[in-house]
């Protein structure tokens, strides 16, 4: 009788424990990331069944004699019974014990968050190109958006446009365009990497080059163009993003400025404030994450350097090797139905940074940061120029 009490101690314990920790456990669960939640998931299987042999060997255990049963019976019963009593009580001790240090995990990762957000808030500054004219910026432009497409190892380029943003619309820079197409048709010369102008567009999450999906061979490119100035065919920063058309990840980004004179990077350098050491604490992260941008292009005319904050936030993740960025955001904008307001991109990148301007006072935006497989989204911190943060 001593293994069937032992076993029914057991099992009230462990349900007893069961609905003590549910409350508790479900903020921890939140907390996990995808794999661990996985291994949670697997440990409650494992427990729930160790507590279903317990139950099953207590019934084989109270197996007695009689006239309808014979005694060898009744061995093989309670032999069965406490078979699976201590089969059960292994189960679930070993599935405490991936419980309990998945426990351990969220504790010990909240205690290191909460000491590095006890430390000084750390900065990621961008990399401004500055040139002394529009003919010297289009030739060396030209130069390194082939050498770096060469570099990545495609050889097949297809150089869209240079976009300027007018009313939250992206409407073609013809100089720019054209000057850039004629510098790297010059440059890339026999070579015939650089194909002919054609219609990019976006359809069933694809991206088509005259009607026909673009390979692994393929890289695209296209710019946006913006200015302090009222002349738009003059922008005082451009920024020309090099992004896999299979993917979506932007695999390198050239932003460049200084063409009218008032471009002062010691006062409008952007940098992003991290003060909660987002990008240290995710880089110990074993799942590897892809973010997409979200924000309203609208709210950015608001804010200093408006629509160039995207693409500095991009150039600081990719120089500072913190994330890989998934150039939705530009993608979407350029090439989607502009009237589409439900189609979404998550089978793209597994996390979306968020760049809101609300209660920044004009001057900085907020950045937070999100993985599709937890409901938080974590305020990073800021980004701004450096006359602003």
């Amino acid at each position: 009788m001593k293994s069937k009490s032992c076993a029914l101690t057991l099992l009230s314990l462990t349900l007893s424990v069961v609905t003590l920790a549910r409350s508790d456990d479900q903020q921890i669960y939140e907390s996990l990331e995808t794999l661990e939640k996985l291994r949670w998931d697997a440990a409650l299987d494992q427990r729930e069944k160790g507590v279903s042999d317990i139950k099953s060997g207590k019934w084989y255990l109270q197996r007695t004699d009689s006239s309808d049963t014979q005694k060898d019976t009744v061995a093989r019963a309670h032999a069965a019974g406490k078979n699976l009593i201590q089969r059960g009580e292994t189960a679930i001790a070993e599935a405490e014990n991936t419980l309990q240090s998945l426990r351990n995990t969220v504790a010990e990762r909240k205690k290191g968050a909460t000491a590095l957000t006890n430390q000084q808030a750390k900065r990621y500054d961008t990399a401004f190109e500055l040139y002394a004219s529009v003919e010297e910026a289009k030739s060396d432009l030209a130069q390194r958006i082939l050498s770096a497409s060469y570099g990545l190892g495609y050889n097949q380029i297809i150089f869209d446009a240079v976009y300027a943003t007018e009313e939250s619309q992206a409407v073609i820079n013809s100089e720019w365009t054209q000057g850039l197409r004629k510098e790297m048709e010059r440059i890339d010369g026999t070579r015939f990497s650089v194909k002919p102008e054609g219609a990019v567009a976006l359809q069933d999450n694809r991206i088509l080059f005259d009607e026909q999906p673009l390979g692994s061979q393929h890289i695209l490119v296209y710019g946006f163009a913006s200015s302090y100035s009222e002349n738009p065919k003059s922008p005082e920063l451009l920024s020309i993003h090099l992004v896999d058309p299979s993917s979506w990840h932007l695999k390198d980004i050239l932003n460049i400025s200084g063409f009218n004179g008032s471009f002062d990077p010691t006062k409008d350098l952007v940098l992003i404030e991290d003060s909660s050491r987002f990008f240290e604490r995710i880089s110990a992260l074993p799942e590897n994450y892809s973010f997409r941008l979200n924000y309203a292009w609208e709210n950015l005319t608001s804010v200093n350097n408006g629509a160039w904050l995207p693409a500095s936030l991009k150039e600081i993740a990719l120089r500072h090797k913190l994330v890989d960025i998934v150039d939705t955001d530009s993608l979407r904008f350029l090439y989607g139905d502009a009237d589409d307001k439900t189609t979404d991109f998550t089978s793209r990148g597994n996390a979306t940074f968020t760049l809101n301007a609300a209660n920044t006072g004009g001057n900085y935006l907020s950045l937070f940061g999100k993985s599709d497989s937890s409901a938080r989204e974590i305020l990073v911190g800021k980004i701004g120029s450096v006359s602003s943060l």
